[in-house]
C-alpha cells in the first residue's frame, strides 16, 4: 500500500487518469463533497457492499477518508 498527496491525485485526474476512487466516509460526508469516487463507508465494505468493487481486486484503488 502507498500514500499519495492531495496534489498527486488531482494532477492525475487532471490528466484524465482512469481511476478507481472509494469514498469510505459515511453518506452525510459524500454529499457535502464528492470528488468522483463510489461511496462505500467504511463499515460496508467487508459486511454488505464488497461485491460493489469486486471488479476493481486486481487494480489500483484510490481510497479516500474524511482524515
Amino acid at each position: 500500500m502507498e500514500n499519495i498527496t492531495c496534489a498527486e491525485l488531482k494532477l492525475r485526474m487532471d490528466n484524465n487518469e482512469s481511476l478507481n476512487l472509494l469514498d469510505v466516509r459515511e453518506p452525510d460526508e459524500h454529499a457535502a463533497f464528492n470528488a468522483g469516487g463510489k461511496l462505500v463507508p467504511l463499515g460496508q465494505i467487508l459486511a454488505t457492499q464488497v461485491d460493489d468493487i469486486e471488479d476493481w481486486k486486481d487494480k489500483e484503488v484510490i481510497c479516500y477518508c474524511r482524515s
